[in-house]
């Protein structure tokens, strides 16, 4: 198996599946398998990680329509569905390693940013209050109330410097 690495130019996939082979059956780690194949370990472990993608995508890398740098951007997105489409989209419009990871990033980042916030409103009382409503119909734009029971913040939103001296003087005149 190791002369065969070695002798004949496999895809990335073979070599992924060579490589976790020669772990399986003979109970090698990373650094020696790494050591022994004269590749770096995380050379090692960026190739076993194609065995994750979803076969689809690893049919496209073993028929080398799509390249094993592709493959491991693609190994950031959350599902095998985003992964499968991207991957249709990588090939129809021929776009790069560095395109396809700068999609992935934006992706990624969006549904980190997504899952925060909906973490923030979950754990917030006020985010569906009858009070926020109110403000919202007092100030007729959009208010959010952040914070626990006890202490929080009301943030009334504004796009214009009119705006916000008509939402101050509504202020003014309720406190009289």
């Amino acid at each position: 198996l190791l002369e065969n690495l070695h002798r004949v130019a496999l895809n990335p996939l073979e070599e992924a599946a060579a490589y976790a082979q020669m772990i399986d059956d003979f109970g090698l780690t990373q650094v020696q398998l790494s050591k022994s194949v004269s590749k770096s370990r995380p050379q090692i472990a960026n190739t076993l990680r194609l065995l994750n993608l979803p076969a689809s995508v690893q049919k496209h890398v073993a028929s080398g329509v799509l390249s094993a740098g592709h493959a491991r951007a693609l190994l950031a997105l959350p599902t095998s569905e985003e992964m499968e489409s991207l991957a249709k989209r990588i090939i129809a419009e021929g776009l790069s390693v560095r395109s396809t990871e700068e999609i992935v990033s934006i992706r990624v980042d969006n549904s980190d940013e997504s899952s925060k916030r909906n973490r923030v409103q979950r754990n917030n009382k006020w985010a569906h209050s009858p009070i926020r409503k109110q403000l919202e119909n007092i100030f007729s734009t959009k208010v959010a109330i952040k914070g626990t029971e006890n202490h929080g913040r009301i943030e009334i939103v504004f796009s214009s410097p009119e705006e916000m001296q008509r939402i101050f003087d509504i202020l003014v005149n309720k406190k009289d």
